[in-house]
Protein backbone atom coordinates (compact mmCIF):
# COMPACT_ATOMS: atom_id res chain seq x y z
CA UNK A 1 0.00 0.00 0.00
CA UNK A 2 1.36 3.37 -1.03
CA UNK A 3 2.42 5.55 2.40
CA UNK A 4 0.37 8.31 1.45
CA UNK A 5 -2.64 6.18 1.84
CA UNK A 6 -1.55 5.55 5.33
CA UNK A 7 -1.44 8.61 6.72
CA UNK A 8 -4.10 9.77 8.88
CA UNK A 9 -6.32 12.68 7.79
CA UNK A 10 -5.97 16.48 9.22
CA UNK A 11 -7.90 16.99 11.87
CA UNK A 12 -11.44 19.13 11.00
CA UNK A 13 -9.72 21.90 12.98
CA UNK A 14 -6.37 22.22 10.98
CA UNK A 15 -8.66 21.97 7.83
CA UNK A 16 -11.26 24.19 8.39
CA UNK A 17 -8.34 26.91 9.79
CA UNK A 18 -6.62 26.52 6.04
CA UNK A 19 -9.41 26.89 4.38
CA UNK A 20 -10.70 29.71 6.37
CA UNK A 21 -6.77 31.46 5.25
CA UNK A 22 -7.02 30.37 1.62
CA UNK A 23 -10.98 32.36 1.44
CA UNK A 24 -9.63 35.23 3.23
CA UNK A 25 -6.39 35.33 0.48
CA UNK A 26 -8.83 35.15 -2.09
CA UNK A 27 -11.36 37.47 -0.50
CA UNK A 28 -8.93 40.27 0.22
CA UNK A 29 -9.01 43.53 -1.86
CA UNK A 30 -5.60 44.10 -3.89
CA UNK A 31 -4.92 47.57 -2.02
CA UNK A 32 -5.80 47.93 1.71
CA UNK A 33 -6.55 51.68 2.22
CA UNK A 34 -7.09 53.52 5.50
CA UNK A 35 -7.50 56.72 7.28
CA UNK A 36 -4.31 58.87 9.06
CA UNK A 37 -4.65 60.52 11.75
CA UNK A 38 -4.84 64.08 9.56
CA UNK A 39 -6.64 62.32 7.00
CA UNK A 40 -9.39 61.61 9.46
CA UNK A 41 -9.09 65.64 10.06
CA UNK A 42 -8.53 66.51 6.47
CA UNK A 43 -12.17 64.66 5.63
CA UNK A 44 -14.04 66.60 8.15
CA UNK A 45 -12.12 69.53 6.65
CA UNK A 46 -13.32 68.47 3.50
CA UNK A 47 -17.06 67.53 4.53
CA UNK A 48 -17.56 70.92 6.19
CA UNK A 49 -16.44 72.84 3.09
CA UNK A 50 -18.63 70.73 1.02
CA UNK A 51 -21.75 71.57 3.35
CA UNK A 52 -20.94 75.09 3.59
CA UNK A 53 -20.76 75.45 -0.44
CA UNK A 54 -23.96 73.90 -0.87
CA UNK A 55 -25.71 75.92 1.84
CA UNK A 56 -24.08 79.39 0.13
CA UNK A 57 -23.76 78.70 -3.17
CA UNK A 58 -20.39 80.55 -3.16
CA UNK A 59 -18.83 79.80 -6.41
CA UNK A 60 -15.17 80.81 -3.99
CA UNK A 61 -16.38 77.56 -1.61
CA UNK A 62 -17.12 75.40 -4.55
CA UNK A 63 -13.43 75.93 -5.56
CA UNK A 64 -11.94 74.85 -2.34
CA UNK A 65 -14.21 71.86 -2.21
CA UNK A 66 -12.53 71.02 -5.57
CA UNK A 67 -8.90 71.60 -4.45
CA UNK A 68 -9.16 69.35 -1.35
CA UNK A 69 -11.46 66.89 -3.27
CA UNK A 70 -7.95 66.76 -5.83
CA UNK A 71 -5.44 66.72 -3.07
CA UNK A 72 -7.59 63.76 -2.26
CA UNK A 73 -7.43 62.20 -6.05
CA UNK A 74 -3.87 63.07 -6.31
CA UNK A 75 -2.97 61.63 -2.92
CA UNK A 76 -4.47 58.32 -4.10
CA UNK A 77 -2.56 58.10 -7.76
CA UNK A 78 0.43 59.11 -6.41
CA UNK A 79 0.41 56.37 -3.38
CA UNK A 80 -0.18 53.68 -5.92
CA UNK A 81 3.00 54.76 -8.33
CA UNK A 82 4.85 54.51 -4.87
CA UNK A 83 3.37 50.85 -4.03
CA UNK A 84 3.00 49.58 -7.93
CA UNK A 85 5.77 46.80 -9.08
CA UNK A 86 7.55 47.35 -5.38
CA UNK A 87 9.00 43.38 -4.85
CA UNK A 88 10.53 42.66 -1.09
CA UNK A 89 13.43 39.44 -0.32
CA UNK A 90 14.32 38.19 2.80
CA UNK A 91 17.47 36.77 4.23
CA UNK A 92 17.00 35.87 7.98
CA UNK A 93 19.52 34.79 10.29
CA UNK A 94 20.04 30.70 10.67
CA UNK A 95 18.98 31.09 14.28
CA UNK A 96 17.30 33.02 16.17
CA UNK A 97 17.12 33.44 19.96
CA UNK A 98 13.27 33.85 21.50
CA UNK A 99 13.28 37.39 23.59
CA UNK A 100 16.34 38.29 22.18
CA UNK A 101 16.81 41.06 19.15
CA UNK A 102 17.97 40.02 16.17
CA UNK A 103 19.05 41.96 12.88
CA UNK A 104 17.95 40.35 9.65
CA UNK A 105 18.06 42.02 6.12
CA UNK A 106 15.57 42.71 3.56
CA UNK A 107 15.80 44.00 -0.52
CA UNK A 108 13.34 46.60 -1.34
CA UNK A 109 13.51 46.62 -5.70
CA UNK A 110 11.57 48.94 -7.47
CA UNK A 111 10.93 47.05 -10.95
CA UNK A 112 9.49 50.54 -12.52
CA UNK A 113 11.54 51.69 -15.90
CA UNK A 114 11.01 55.64 -14.98
CA UNK A 115 9.49 55.89 -11.75
CA UNK A 116 11.15 56.36 -7.74
CA UNK A 117 9.01 54.62 -4.98
CA UNK A 118 8.97 56.94 -2.05
CA UNK A 119 8.43 56.69 2.24
CA UNK A 120 7.93 52.76 1.68
CA UNK A 121 7.42 50.47 4.84
CA UNK A 122 7.77 47.51 4.62
CA UNK A 123 6.49 44.73 7.61
CA UNK A 124 7.02 41.22 7.62
CA UNK A 125 4.47 39.09 9.12
CA UNK A 126 4.19 36.03 10.78
CA UNK A 127 0.91 33.28 10.24
CA UNK A 128 -0.91 34.60 12.93
CA UNK A 129 -0.42 37.85 11.73
CA UNK A 130 2.34 39.61 14.41
CA UNK A 131 5.11 41.76 13.11
CA UNK A 132 8.51 39.99 12.97
CA UNK A 133 10.31 42.99 11.54
CA UNK A 134 9.81 46.24 9.80
CA UNK A 135 11.64 48.46 7.84
CA UNK A 136 11.55 52.01 6.29
CA UNK A 137 12.93 53.09 2.87
CA UNK A 138 12.86 56.73 1.70
CA UNK A 139 13.59 56.53 -1.54
CA UNK A 140 14.06 53.61 -4.22
CA UNK A 141 15.48 54.53 -7.48
CA UNK A 142 13.49 53.27 -10.79
CA UNK A 143 14.78 50.10 -11.84
CA UNK A 144 16.96 49.93 -8.52
CA UNK A 145 17.04 48.46 -5.13
CA UNK A 146 17.95 49.21 -1.46
CA UNK A 147 19.21 47.25 1.67
CA UNK A 148 17.68 47.43 4.56
CA UNK A 149 19.31 45.80 8.31
CA UNK A 150 15.61 45.11 10.21
CA UNK A 151 15.57 44.43 13.72
CA UNK A 152 13.48 41.54 14.41
CA UNK A 153 12.30 39.90 17.69
CA UNK A 154 10.12 36.79 18.30
CA UNK A 155 9.12 36.37 21.49
CA UNK A 156 8.33 32.42 21.61
CA UNK A 157 10.23 29.54 20.41
CA UNK A 158 9.49 27.21 17.35
CA UNK A 159 8.78 26.99 14.44
CA UNK A 160 7.40 30.29 13.27
CA UNK A 161 5.86 30.11 9.83
CA UNK A 162 6.22 33.47 7.54
CA UNK A 163 3.38 33.99 5.33
CA UNK A 164 2.97 37.43 3.93
CA UNK A 165 5.10 41.01 3.64
CA UNK A 166 3.11 44.22 3.91
CA UNK A 167 4.19 46.91 1.94
CA UNK A 168 2.45 50.58 2.55
CA UNK A 169 2.67 54.01 2.02
CA UNK A 170 1.26 57.12 3.48
CA UNK A 171 3.13 59.22 0.14
CA UNK A 172 2.54 62.07 -0.57
CA UNK A 173 0.47 63.79 2.05
CA UNK A 174 0.34 61.35 4.79
CA UNK A 175 -3.69 61.34 4.57
CA UNK A 176 -4.21 57.79 3.89
CA UNK A 177 -1.71 54.71 4.81
CA UNK A 178 -2.55 52.33 1.32
CA UNK A 179 -0.64 48.94 1.59
CA UNK A 180 -0.76 46.01 -0.49
CA UNK A 181 0.71 42.64 0.59
CA UNK A 182 3.24 40.03 -0.89
CA UNK A 183 2.84 36.42 -0.54
CA UNK A 184 6.31 35.09 0.72
CA UNK A 185 6.04 31.43 2.44
CA UNK A 186 8.76 30.35 4.54
CA UNK A 187 9.98 29.36 7.81
CA UNK A 188 12.27 30.30 10.48
CA UNK A 189 13.44 28.00 13.45
CA UNK A 190 13.43 30.42 16.87
CA UNK A 191 15.68 28.82 19.58
CA UNK A 192 14.54 28.93 23.48
CA UNK A 193 16.63 30.98 25.42
CA UNK A 194 18.41 30.23 28.64
CA UNK A 195 16.98 30.73 31.96
CA UNK A 196 18.72 30.24 35.16
CA UNK A 197 16.74 28.72 38.24
CA UNK A 198 13.56 27.07 38.20
CA UNK A 199 15.66 23.66 37.45
CA UNK A 200 15.82 22.08 41.22
CA UNK A 201 15.04 18.74 39.88
CA UNK A 202 18.96 18.89 38.08
CA UNK A 203 21.85 17.80 39.63
CA UNK A 204 24.82 20.36 39.69
CA UNK A 205 27.93 19.80 37.18
CA UNK A 206 31.21 18.47 38.80
CA UNK A 207 33.78 20.36 37.42
CA UNK A 208 36.12 17.89 35.73
CA UNK A 209 38.59 17.32 33.41
CA UNK A 210 39.84 15.10 30.94
CA UNK A 211 39.90 11.70 32.22
CA UNK A 212 41.40 7.96 30.67
CA UNK A 213 39.42 6.02 28.13
CA UNK A 214 41.16 2.61 28.56
CA UNK A 215 41.94 3.01 24.79
CA UNK A 216 44.95 3.74 23.07
CA UNK A 217 44.95 7.06 20.82
CA UNK A 218 46.38 10.98 21.97
CA UNK A 219 47.04 11.56 25.22
CA UNK A 220 50.16 11.89 27.95
CA UNK A 221 49.66 8.51 29.69
CA UNK A 222 51.64 5.15 28.78
CA UNK A 223 48.97 2.74 27.60
CA UNK A 224 51.35 -0.02 25.74
CA UNK A 225 54.75 -0.89 24.40
CA UNK A 226 54.88 -2.91 20.99
CA UNK A 227 57.27 -2.93 17.99
CA UNK A 228 58.58 0.11 16.50
CA UNK A 229 56.96 0.65 13.49
CA UNK A 230 58.05 3.28 9.96
CA UNK A 231 54.89 4.87 10.54
CA UNK A 232 55.47 5.82 14.21
CA UNK A 233 58.35 7.94 14.23
CA UNK A 234 61.80 8.75 16.30
CA UNK A 235 59.49 10.61 19.02
CA UNK A 236 57.92 7.45 19.99
CA UNK A 237 60.66 5.22 20.45
CA UNK A 238 60.89 3.96 24.14
CA UNK A 239 64.74 4.18 24.36
CA UNK A 240 65.06 2.05 27.22
CA UNK A 241 63.23 -0.67 26.41
CA UNK A 242 64.69 -0.89 22.96
CA UNK A 243 68.23 -1.06 24.57
CA UNK A 244 67.06 -4.53 25.93
CA UNK A 245 68.04 -6.01 22.81
CA UNK A 246 64.79 -6.98 21.25
CA UNK A 247 64.89 -4.25 19.07
CA UNK A 248 63.17 -0.92 19.17
CA UNK A 249 60.30 -0.72 20.46
CA UNK A 250 57.12 2.39 20.17
CA UNK A 251 55.44 3.75 22.99
CA UNK A 252 51.23 3.81 22.79
CA UNK A 253 49.62 6.36 24.44
CA UNK A 254 45.89 6.12 25.98
CA UNK A 255 43.18 8.44 24.67
CA UNK A 256 41.81 11.22 27.27
CA UNK A 257 38.32 11.74 26.83
CA UNK A 258 35.87 14.37 28.13
CA UNK A 259 33.29 13.96 30.94
CA UNK A 260 29.87 13.27 28.84
CA UNK A 261 26.50 13.72 30.32
CA UNK A 262 23.05 13.07 29.19
CA UNK A 263 19.89 14.97 30.09
CA UNK A 264 16.77 13.60 29.27
CA UNK A 265 13.08 15.65 29.41
CA UNK A 266 10.79 13.56 30.80
CA UNK A 267 6.45 14.37 31.75
CA UNK A 268 5.91 13.92 35.13
CA UNK A 269 7.46 17.22 37.27
CA UNK A 270 5.45 20.66 37.96
CA UNK A 271 7.36 22.76 35.97
CA UNK A 272 5.32 23.94 32.55
CA UNK A 273 7.46 22.89 29.63
CA UNK A 274 8.52 26.17 28.55
CA UNK A 275 10.08 27.25 31.84
CA UNK A 276 11.78 23.43 31.64
CA UNK A 277 13.38 23.86 28.23
CA UNK A 278 14.83 27.29 29.07
CA UNK A 279 16.05 25.85 32.09
CA UNK A 280 17.23 22.68 30.20
CA UNK A 281 19.13 25.38 27.38
CA UNK A 282 21.11 27.07 30.43
CA UNK A 283 21.95 23.87 31.91
CA UNK A 284 23.80 22.09 29.40
CA UNK A 285 25.50 25.49 28.26
CA UNK A 286 26.94 25.29 31.91
CA UNK A 287 27.77 21.81 31.32
CA UNK A 288 29.74 22.60 28.13
CA UNK A 289 31.61 25.13 30.12
CA UNK A 290 32.77 22.79 32.57
CA UNK A 291 34.15 20.41 30.30
CA UNK A 292 31.35 18.17 29.33
CA UNK A 293 30.05 16.35 26.42
CA UNK A 294 26.30 17.04 26.43
CA UNK A 295 23.88 14.78 24.89
CA UNK A 296 19.78 15.37 25.04
CA UNK A 297 16.84 13.02 25.10
CA UNK A 298 13.61 15.40 24.10
CA UNK A 299 11.65 14.03 21.59
CA UNK A 300 14.82 11.68 20.09
CA UNK A 301 18.36 10.80 21.54
CA UNK A 302 21.34 13.06 20.99
CA UNK A 303 23.89 11.43 22.05
CA UNK A 304 26.94 13.41 23.56
CA UNK A 305 29.77 14.92 21.08
CA UNK A 306 31.15 18.18 21.25
CA UNK A 307 30.85 21.46 18.76
CA UNK A 308 29.06 23.70 17.77
CA UNK A 309 27.22 21.29 14.78
CA UNK A 310 26.33 19.30 18.17
CA UNK A 311 24.80 22.60 19.90
CA UNK A 312 22.75 23.62 17.72
CA UNK A 313 20.83 20.23 16.85
CA UNK A 314 19.88 20.11 20.47
CA UNK A 315 18.93 23.67 20.97
CA UNK A 316 16.41 23.01 17.46
CA UNK A 317 15.35 19.60 19.21
CA UNK A 318 14.80 21.94 22.16
CA UNK A 319 12.87 24.81 20.20
CA UNK A 320 10.35 22.05 18.64
CA UNK A 321 10.04 19.82 21.54
CA UNK A 322 6.47 19.74 22.52
CA UNK A 323 6.46 17.16 25.17
CA UNK A 324 5.36 13.48 24.50
CA UNK A 325 5.44 10.12 26.50
CA UNK A 326 8.14 8.61 28.86
CA UNK A 327 11.07 8.36 27.06
CA UNK A 328 13.06 5.00 27.63
CA UNK A 329 16.24 5.96 29.35
CA UNK A 330 19.63 4.16 29.46
CA UNK A 331 19.80 4.68 33.65
CA UNK A 332 22.94 7.17 33.19
CA UNK A 333 20.87 10.39 32.04
CA UNK A 334 20.42 13.61 34.40
CA UNK A 335 16.27 13.61 34.52
CA UNK A 336 14.40 17.05 34.25
CA UNK A 337 11.11 16.73 34.91
CA UNK A 338 7.71 18.76 33.06
CA UNK A 339 4.19 19.21 33.75
CA UNK A 340 2.70 17.36 31.00
CA UNK A 341 -0.01 19.44 28.89
CA UNK A 342 -3.39 18.52 28.96
CA UNK A 343 -5.20 17.20 25.78
CA UNK A 344 -7.04 19.04 23.82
Amino acid sequence: MPADRLRAPLPFRLRYRAFAGRLREWLRPPRELKFTRFGWFYLVVTLGVGVAAINTENNLMYLSLGLLLGLIAASGMLSEMALRDVDVGTRHPPDPVAGTPFLYEMFVRNEKRRLPSFAVTVEELADDGAVLGAGFCFRVAAGGSVSLAVKGLWPRRGRVSVRRIRVSTRFPFGLFEKARYLSRPGEIIVLPGARTGGGEALAPHPREGEHASGREGLGGELFAIRPWQSTDGIRRIHWRKSAGGSGLQSKLFEREERPRTVLALVPGGTLDIETAVASAVGWLGEAERNGFDVGLVAGERIEPAPGDAHRLRMLRALALFEGGPRPRLQGDEVVLSYAARSAR
